[in-house]
């Protein structure tokens, strides 16, 4: 059964940071949800040692939903929602 994009039951894509910062820009949510959706984000999609904010979180890789042309990109990318910067590397 597919389950919408940032379900907490879907093995990938659990939680994605659109839903969760359009619930707190757009005010639609009581303020008690919005502190929700941000600790969500503070948890799951900061991470702190390696100074990246992904945008949803676990990647695309073997799910059978379609997101578009998020799951086309390699799992390193996709990480970060498929933007140009990548892991870095040494040289």
């Amino acid at each position: 059964m597919a389950r919408r994009l940032g379900s907490a039951q879907n093995a990938e894509c659990s939680i994605d940071s659109i839903a969760q910062s359009w619930a707190v820009l757009s005010a639609a949510v009581p303020t008690r949800f919005a502190d929700r959706a941000m600790d969500a984000v503070r948890s799951h999609l900061v991470q702190r040692g390696s100074q990246t904010l992904l945008l949803l979180a676990p990647p695309f890789d073997q799910s059978f939903q379609d997101p578009g042309y998020i799951k086309g990109y390699p799992r390193a990318c996709a990480r970060t929602g498929g933007s140009t910067r990548t892991p870095p590397r040494g040289w």
